[in-house]
């Protein structure tokens, strides 16, 4: 186990993204996709996804996939990731 504050752990995730090869960072911009950091999932994310334990989810996409999306959809938010820093460290 290992034990990182939230700050240097939003600070790591953030040179991780910024350090992602171009050809996937030009996607994630074009597709309008940001990353939150989070301690754990929501017990909403939890119940709706049927999962037991907070530790159990490292981290989860949110929005609507590539796959999916159609031609003129209507502006929506910004599809997140979302990053959960406890299960992470494997408290």
């Amino acid at each position: 186990m290992i034990s990182v504050d939230p700050k240097t752990f939003s600070e790591l995730v953030e040179i991780s993204w910024n350090k992602l090869p171009d050809v996937w960072f030009e996607k994630l911009k074009d597709a309008n996709i940001s990353y939150q950091v989070m301690d754990f999932a929501t017990r909403e994310i939890l119940t709706r996804m049927n999962i037991g334990s907070h530790m159990s989810l490292l981290g989860l996409y949110t929005g609507v996939p590539m796959t999916a999306r159609r031609g003129f959809s209507p502006i929506s938010w910004p599809d997140r990731i979302l990053i959960f820093r406890i299960p992470i460290m494997g408290r």
